[in-house]
């Protein structure tokens, strides 16, 4: 799917010139990492994970079931991301998370003298940004646009296109609601095949591609 979209959208310098010698050598040299992005979802997707169309991932550490993760279109997930998967984790379309971040689906219970357990749903919805080493905690949802700041603990759910911080993290702002990106479309291995976002006029834009539902729209 990646590879074939890439191809057939690709930018189309004139042949031999200049541009089209920096074209090529940015996708001779981005080859590899494209290799990789493919071989993962590809591995991600035998052990279960719903991924959606053009999302890229990382190096993910699953606990638990990887049915019980979704990722919507066109979403970023980087390196060494955490998924408690004791229960469901649905992110959206168009959604960002960092490297480090860790989500948690289940906690001991404080007041419980057998120190049992209790498990909770987590739900990132779309153009959601989730920055690096974040920790999201069970019950959490986090709504559209929504962004949680770099390093923040997580344990109420974030009201959309608010951004938080900090730990317990609280409100510290607001996010412009007219976001329209795909934040994969700036990964170098994609950008070598399409051109940089600003600058493409003849090719079509991650925005204007259809996407699932978002968990939001589906409840």
């Amino acid at each position: 799917m990646i590879i074939n979209y890439l191809w057939t959208n690709r930018e189309r310098p004139k042949l031999l010139s200049r541009r089209w010698s920096k074209v090529w050598a940015k996708r001779i040299w981005n080859w590899l990492n494209l290799m990789m992005i493919v071989v993962r979802r590809t591995r991600f997707s035998l052990k279960g994970v719903s991924l959606g169309v053009l999302t890229i991932v990382g190096d993910l550490n699953l606990d638990g079931p990887g049915r019980q993760l979704t990722v919507g279109d066109m979403s970023f997930v980087g390196s060494h991301v955490h998924f408690a998967l004791h229960e469901r984790i649905t992110i959206g379309s168009r959604v960002s998370i960092n490297d480090g971040c860790v989500f948690l689906t289940a906690t001991h219970r404080t007041k419980d003298v057998r120190f049992g357990t209790r498990k909770e749903t987590i739900t990132v919805d779309e153009y959601a940004w989730i920055a690096m080493n974040s920790i999201i905690l069970p019950r959490v949802h986090i709504g559209k646009g929504a962004v949680v700041g770099a390093g923040s603990v997580v344990s109420k759910s974030v009201p959309e296109f608010t951004v938080v911080a900090g730990n317990p993290a609280v409100r510290v702002g607001e996010r412009s609601r007219n976001l329209c990106y795909s934040p994969v479309e700036w990964v170098a291995a994609f950008e070598a095949w399409l051109g940089k976002p600003e600058l493409r006029v003849d090719t079509p834009q991650f925005r204007d591609i259809p996407i699932a539902n978002t968990p939001s729209e589906t409840q």
